[in-house]
């Protein structure tokens, strides 16, 4: 049984907000380009960078919602349209739910396999192996969070044969990147150094699953950390688009941002 999925019910209002808010930029971008498919994508955008959030920091729901406005903000120092991986960002917030576990269901072999062909396809489809690092990366973190560690450490050694076989197929690419000192990057390696800042001394981690259960701090705590080595991974061994790093910059900004407000008025 897939267990990584989360419904988006209209009933709750901030789920009509963020679907109206990706609907109206998806309109507007059409707009200024006339090009539906980007502004499918623009759209598309827009809703995971809020979606990501929400995996990040589960207890804060408007965390989200600052980190699509500096999403929004950050576009217009940009031109538009630029390239994103929604595929990439995808794979980001199930490997999160893999990890928190979130919907308050156990992760399930379907899952797990589901990651590896998601992550497969990507790494065939744009001959990088670093979506393949990820799912390990993933996997590695489950080791010491599970019990059956075991488990993990076969379906790692999985990914690697996949790794191999799929390199059979079509040349891949994992160089390591020279570090970029341009205005963005630098402002990207900020972010994250004051993310990583963040959720260490962050304490107030509590929050509920999908099915009304306690989610457990220790899961929510690993799947932050998780996020911020992926950052490392990908800025290591990635090639990012300038979309992705927008997306990646505004998530985390937004997490410290409202989280630090939170905190504030809590102690005001």
């Amino acid at each position: 049984m897939f267990t990584l999925g989360r419904k988006v019910s209209l009933t709750y209002r901030t789920n009509q907000i963020i679907l109206s808010l990706s609907l109206i930029y998806g309109i507007i971008c059409y707009i200024l380009t006339t090009d539906i498919a980007q502004s499918a994508v623009a759209a598309g955008s827009l809703f995971l960078s809020w979606a990501l959030v929400r995996e990040i920091d589960c207890r804060r729901e408007y965390a989200a919602f600052v980190a699509v406005g500096i999403y929004m903000i950050l576009q217009l120092l940009f031109p538009f349209p630029f390239h994103i991986s929604l595929g990439l960002i995808f794979l980001m917030i199930l490997l999160m739910r893999a990890i928190n576990q979130i919907t308050g269901k156990p992760l399930s072999v379907i899952d797990l396999l589901s990651l590896i062909g998601l992550s497969g396809y990507l790494t065939y489809t744009t001959e990088s192996s670093v979506y393949l690092m990820l799912v390990i990366l993933m996997l590695l973190v489950n080791v010491r969070l599970n019990k059956n560690g075991q488990r993990n450490i076969y379906l790692a050694l999985m990914v690697t044969a996949m790794t191999v076989v799929i390199s059979l197929l079509t040349p891949l690419n994992l160089d390591i990147n020279r570090l970029a000192i341009e205005p963005l990057a630098l402002f990207y390696y900020i972010s994250l150094l004051v993310y990583f800042i963040y959720i260490l001394i962050d304490k107030d981690k509590e929050s509920v699953t999908d099915l009304g259960g306690p989610a457990s701090v220790r899961r929510l705590l690993y799947a932050q950390l998780f996020y911020g080595l992926a950052q490392v991974v990908l800025i290591i061994f990635g090639d990012m688009s300038i979309g992705n790093r927008l997306v990646f910059i505004s998530s985390m900004l937004g997490v410290v941002i409202y989280g630090v407000i939170d905190q504030y008025k809590k102690n005001k």
